[in-house]
C-alpha cells in the first residue's frame, strides 16, 4: 500500500490532521476537544496504554496505516529515515575538500562553499511545491522520483568540468533531495497516533540532521586518497539500492484493483491519484498561508535558526580555518566536521523524542486526557546550548 494512497487514508484525512494537510490549528484544537467529550460518552472509542483516547481514532480497515503491524510501521520509518540521511549526506560529503575543489576550478574557498549553499536553498524551497503533489499522488512516487534525481545528479556533479555546470547539478540535486525529505515527517504522521509521534520523529530527525555530520567522516578520507570527484560520485552507491526500498517494503494496497497493463499510464502514476482529490493552483500557496499562525511561524523560525547556526554554519566555514590555522589535512578536517556534531546530535535527538512524548502524556493524565501541544515547548530550554556552543567554537 502506498502511504496516503487509497480510500483508508482519504477517510482519515477527513477527520484528522495526520498528513501534510493544511488544517487550521484552531480546527485541530476543536476536533481534539470534541473527541475528548465523545470519549466520555462513547465507550467504544479506542484508547492507548495510558487509558487516553487515541488521536486520531483508527478505522476498522486493515489498510489504514495506524492499523499496520508495529514491525511494518517501524520498517517504513527506518527506510524513510535512511533516505533522509542519504540526501543531505550526498550534499555535505564534499565539505572537507572545499579547498581542493577551489584549487581545481581556480576559485576562492568562499565560492566553493556555494556548492552547498545552492543545494540548501533549493532543498528548502522544493517542499512548498512537492507537498501538494504528495497529497494528490501519494508518497511513493515522490520517494522514488526524488531519490532517482538525487542519485543521478551526484554522478553528473562528479564529472563536471566547469564550475557553472557543477552548480546546476546542485540545483537539481537539491530539488530531488528536498522532495523526499519534505514528506518524511508527514509519513510518520500517517503511521502513528499523536502520543507516539515524538519518539518516531526523534528517529527521523536523528537521521536527517546527522546526514551532513556523517558525510565529512568518509568524505575527507576519500578526497585525500582519491579526489573530490570520487567524493561526489560515491553518493550514488548508497542512493541506488535505496531507491528500491519504498517499492520493496511498502506493501501494495490489497483493496485496489490489479495494476493496469498500460505502461504509459503506470509510468505517469495515474493509478496513484487519491480518490476525490484534485490538484489546484492555490494548493501551492497553502504552506505560506499557514504562516499567519504564530504557533507555526515561531517554531519554524526557531528550527531554521538552530539548524542554520548549529549545523550549517560549521559545515560551510569549518574547512578553511582548520586547514589554514591548524594545518590539518583533508581527512583530519573531515573528522573535525563530523565527530563533534555526531556526538552532540546522538545525545540530543536520541532523547528528545521520547522526552516530549512523556511530557505530553504526563500533562494529559493530569488534565482529563487533554493533550496540549504547547506542553512540548518545555523542552526548548535545551536550545540555549546552541549559542553557547557557537561562542565556544569562535573563542
Amino acid at each position: 500500500m502506498n502511504l496516503t494512497e487509497g480510500n483508508p487514508q482519504e477517510v482519515r484525512n477527513e477527520r484528522s490532521a495526520t498528513t501534510v494537510g493544511f488544517e487550521d490549528p484552531t480546527d485541530i484544537e476543536k476536533v481534539s476537544k470534541e473527541g475528548e467529550l465523545q470519549g466520555k460518552e462513547n465507550p467504544t472509542l479506542r484508547l492507548d496504554k495510558h487509558g487516553l483516547q487515541l488521536v486520531p481514532q483508527p478505522t476498522a480497515l486493515k489498510d489504514d496505516p495506524p492499523n499496520w503491524s508495529p514491525a511494518l510501521k517501524l520498517l517504513v520509518v527506518l527506510q524513510v529515515s535512511w533516505l533522509a540521511l542519504l540526501g543531505p549526506m550526498g550534499s555535505a560529503v564534499i565539505n572537507p575538500a572545499f579547498v581542493s575543489l577551489a584549487k581545481n576550478f581556480k576559485i576562492t574557498t568562499v565560492q566553493a562553499s556555494y556548492k552547498l549553499t545552492v543545494f540548501i536553498v533549493f532543498a528548502g524551497v522544493t517542499p512548498l511545491l512537492i507537498t501538494p503533489l504528495s497529497n494528490v499522488y501519494g508518497r511513493r512516487p515522490i520517494y522514488l522520483l526524488g531519490n532517482l534525481v538525487a542519485g543521478v545528479t551526484n554522478v553528473i556533479a562528479g564529472n563536471c568540468r566547469t564550475w557553472n555546470g557543477l552548480l546546476v547539478t546542485r540545483v537539481f540535486n537539491g530539488i530531488g533531495t528536498g522532495s523526499y525529505v519534505a514528506i518524511g515527517a508527514a509519513t510518520i504522521c500517517d503511521l502513528y497516533f499523536v502520543h507516539e509521534r515524538g519518539f518516531y520523529m526523534g528517529i527521523f530527525t536523528f537521521f536527517l540532521t546527522n546526514g551532513p555530520h556523517f558525510a565529512p567522516l568518509i568524505g575527507g578520507f576519500i578526497a585525500q586518497n582519491l579526489s573530490w570527484r570520487w567524493v561526489t560520485s560515491s553518493s550514488l552507491h548508497s542512493l541506488s539500492p535505496s531507491s528500491a526500498s519504498p517499492k520493496r517494503f511498502t506493501p501494495a494496497n490489497p483493496s485496489t484493483p490489479p495494476p493496469i497493463a498500460n505502461t504509459h499510464t503506470s509510468l505517469l502514476f495515474k493509478r496513484s491519484v487519491l480518490p476525490g482529490r484534485k490538484l489546484h493552483l492555490a494548493d501551492f500557496g497553502r504552506s505560506l498561508y499557514m504562516l499567519k499562525y504564530v504557533s507555526i511561524m515561531i517554531p519554524g523560525l526557531y528550527y531554521m535558526t538552530c539548524f542554520g547556526y548549529g549545523s550549517v554554519l560549521f559545515a560551510v566555514t569549518g574547512s578553511h580555518p582548520f586547514l589554514e590555522f591548524y594545518n590539518f589535512d583533508v581527512a583530519q578536517v573531515g573528522l573535525m566536521l563530523s565527530i563533534p556534531l555526531l556526538r552532540g546530535c546522538l545525545i540530543g535527538e536520541a532523547n528528545a523524542g521520547w522526552l516530549v512524548d512523556w511530557m505530553a502524556n504526563r500533562y494529559a493524565k493530569k488534565h482529563d486526557g487533554h493533550r496540549k501541544p504547547e506542553v512540548r515547548l518545555d523542552a526548548i530550554w535545551f536550545a540555549l546550548l546552541v549559542p553557547i556552543g557557537i561562542v565556544v567554537e569562535g573563542v
